[in-house]
């Protein structure tokens, strides 16, 4: 059975608009901006990436389309390796021992975001740019890139994180979900699933970002007063 892969793009790009609402919901109901709330910013680039691959073949081949595909591959860089920062506000906003009211662990995340951004920019997402390529598969036409794949070291360090606070949480927090998120992500690209699509393993970034979300929200019943400061200020 063959997938039609732009209707899953599009669906895709709904789900992150809805997870960009919830976000947002979130945030109002805090009433603070929080470092963690730069999931805003994945949610954005995850929404465009699929929104512009779900519109490709309506859009067809030419200038329009590749300058519509640009920003996939930059929102990436950028954007991605937040996932550093947000779980350490996660722990922070957790009030894990060592992370909560410490400038020490934002420093270290912020210093390790900047870095990988910096390399996913130059060494990665240039050369991607530079050599993209139209491609059409199981119905969804997209241009993706010729240049010769590379170690992910932006994303699994990203991942990695993600992962040390999941655990934590699992242990120290009794709260599975986030780990639970990035079993799923690993699992599912780890393991080859014999479909005719190139659209559904990307269910399983979004059911991470749905785990990331979840976890905001049950943290932040601490309510945390997280304001734009390398570390949070306890309330009485």
């Amino acid at each position: 059975m063959i997938l039609i892969d732009r209707y899953i793009y599009a669906a895709m790009a709904i789900a992150y608009a809805i997870l960009l609402f919830a976000a947002l919901r979130i945030m109002k109901k805090r009433g603070t901006l929080a470092q963690r709330d730069l999931v805003l910013l994945v949610l954005f680039g995850l929404f465009y990436d699929n929104a512009v691959i779900a519109i490709g073949s309506a859009v067809g081949e030419g200038d329009t389309l590749r300058v519509l595909s640009y920003p996939r591959f930059w929102l990436h860089a950028w954007f991605t390796p937040l996932l550093v920062v947000i779980a350490a506000d996660i722990a922070s906003s957790a009030r894990i021992r060592g992370w909560y009211n410490r400038t020490l662990p934002f420093v270290l995340a912020w210093v390790v975001t900047l870095g990988l951004i910096l390399y996913q920019s130059l060494f990665v997402t240039s050369l991607e740019v530079a050599n993209l390529k139209l491609e059409e598969q199981f119905g969804a036409l997209r241009y993706g890139t010729s240049a010769e794949s590379s170690f992910p070291v932006m994303v699994l360090a990203a991942a990695a994180a993600v992962l040390l606070v999941g655990v934590i949480l699992a242990f120290r927090r009794w709260w599975p979900w986030l780990l639970a998120g990035v079993g799923v992500l690993v699992l599912g690209r780890a393991i080859p699933i014999e479909i005719d699509s190139s659209a559904l393993t990307n269910i399983f970034e979004l059911l991470l970002l749905v785990s990331i979300l979840f976890t905001i929200r049950r943290f932040d019943r601490n309510r945390d007063r997280t304001q734009w400061t390398m570390a949070p200020t306890a309330l009485p």
